[in-house]
């Protein structure tokens, strides 16, 4: 697979179908007009449906473990596809994986 970098572009979802979010904080790097989601931004996660026994306990937001290790934003690395996306909820419980389900494929990172 190819390390794609992820922008704001790209869409993702958690296993429970909530819909991943990308946002980023960074105002410099873009690819086709979408800015880089950086290692310090985290994805956040909405209508994520899934409970604990009957309560509800979603998922809120994602953090990536593949970052770039050459390509940086202002000294930040920057979140690649590859997967590793973790979700928590609101409480840091860990819940499951982030997927991505589109990316941009112009601009590959190491």
């Amino acid at each position: 697979m190819t390390d794609c970098l992820i922008s704001t572009y790209c869409k993702g979802r958690c296993l429970h179908f909530g819909s991943v979010s990308f946002k980023s904080n960074n105002n410099k790097v873009f690819v086709n007009g979408y800015p880089l989601i950086l290692r310090s931004d985290y994805p956040s996660i909405a209508n994520c449906q899934f409970k604990l026994g009957s309560t509800p306990h979603p998922c809120r937001f994602a953090k990536w473990a593949k970052y770039t290790k050459k390509v940086l934003v202002n000294g930040t690395s920057v979140i690649m596809n590859q997967f590793s996306g973790r979700c928590f909820a609101a409480d840091n419980a860990l819940q499951g994986l982030a997927i991505v389900s589109s990316i941009q494929r112009k601009v590959i990172g190491r």
